[in-house]
């Protein structure tokens, strides 16, 4: 898979997650998230990326898409 549609994949993963622990603390629902890429077979470093990405565009509408 290249690059650029995997991090976008993991993106709109991260998104859907992250409506669904938006209530949570940041650090708890960043994990969750992380770690739900992280299951799907992301690598680290892309999960938490697009875990913090996802989480900011859920908290603060303004810096979403």
């Amino acid at each position: 898979m290249d690059r650029e549609v995997e991090a976008a994949s993991a993106l709109e993963l991260a998104r859907r997650k992250a409506r669904s622990v938006a209530g949570l603390e940041r650090e708890v629902a960043l994990r969750r998230i992380a770690g739900t890429l992280g299951r799907r077979g992301y690598s680290g470093e892309l999960a938490w990326s697009a875990s913090r990405q996802a989480l900011d565009e859920v908290t603060n509408p303004d810096l979403g898409s």
